[in-house]
């Protein structure tokens, strides 16, 4: 590689970086407190004491347009191997290293009359209180590790229900503090892309959607689409005169890439952005390649 090319990468990857760090300190607060009000989040809720003081601390809120009564059904057979999370089945089990998961499409009568104990995740999150159309509180109580799992349902205006999911917990202080950050940001960040989902799908069962069977590969493809025009992007920079094109098209795609991931949007918006991403590319791409010297 020569000089050019070289700084062309470190300019490039000091760009990649800033633009990340940005990303991530404008999530940092919203992550936390998505679709929720100020009165939500400071609204008392089942478990609150177990894992106090938390560390990390989730109130998510997501307005469906059904009763409680036809919300409770679906989160009355959250679980594992009961009807699933509604979220990304194929991170799910892939993280199990089993096929576990999967999201039911219906209500499954043999799953509405849960017991406290009840598994969620492989026994050790139980369900701890059971309020029909109310809440549905889980908890994980160990030496290491507290953590509280509220779904609560509140009634709105005749045929509406806001849903309140709040998470927190309590890891051991005793763990190195660069493990405790690694894990804090991933449950932040990671947990936060599968609840969103979750919470998403809860909503689209009880409106009466069910989400096809393609859409989730879909969505893994347009995002694969988007990693790839964002590399081509790089070599763009690194291998064309006008390298600036390549360098403004990959932050571009590191963009977009974030915008899928943390925003989840519609299919058709996805695909459009992927389209005007790909326009880019090609743009960056006409420009004249660099010739070696000598």
């Amino acid at each position: 590689m020569n000089r050019s090319k070289g700084l062309r990468v470190l300019v490039g990857l000091a760009a990649l970086a800033a633009v990340l760090a940005g990303g991530f300190f404008l999530l940092a607060p919203w992550v936390p407190t998505w679709g929720s009000s100020a009165q939500e989040r400071a609204r008392s809720m089942p478990g609150d004491d177990i894992a106090a003081p938390p560390l990390v601390d989730w109130t998510h809120g997501i307005t469906v347009r059904a009763a409680p009564e036809a919300v409770w059904p679906w989160i009355a057979q959250l679980g594992d191997v009961r009807g699933g999370f509604y979220s990304y089945t194929f991170i799910e089990n892939f993280i199990a290293r089993e096929q576990m998961y999967r999201n039911a499409d219906r209500i499954i009568p043999e799953l509405q009359n849960p017991a406290p104990g009840t598994g969620m995740i492989m026994d050790f999150l139980q369900m701890r209180e059971i309020v029909p159309a109310r809440h549905l509180l889980a908890a994980l109580e160990l030496p290491e590790m507290r953590m509280s799992w509220v779904w609560a349902l509140y009634p709105r205006e005749p045929g509406h229900t806001r849903l309140v999911v709040r998470m927190r917990g309590h890891p051991d202080l005793k763990a190195q503090a660069l493990l405790m950050g690694g894990a804090t940001f991933f449950v932040n960040y990671g947990g936060f892309v599968m609840e969103r989902k979750m919470m998403q799908g809860i909503k689209d069962r009880a409106e009466g959607r069910i989400e096809p069977p393609w859409f989730q590969r879909a969505e893994i493809v347009l995002w694969l689409l988007a990693l790839g025009l964002g590399v081509a992007a790089a070599v763009a920079c690194v291998g064309r005169r006008a390298w600036w094109r390549g360098l403004a098209t990959g932050l571009a795609a590191a963009v977009l890439l974030f915008f899928l991931t943390f925003g989840q949007p519609p299919l058709w918006i996805r695909g459009l952005l992927l389209l005007l991403l790909a326009v880019g590319v090609a743009w960056a791409l006409r420009s004249e390649p660099l010739r070696r010297k000598g």
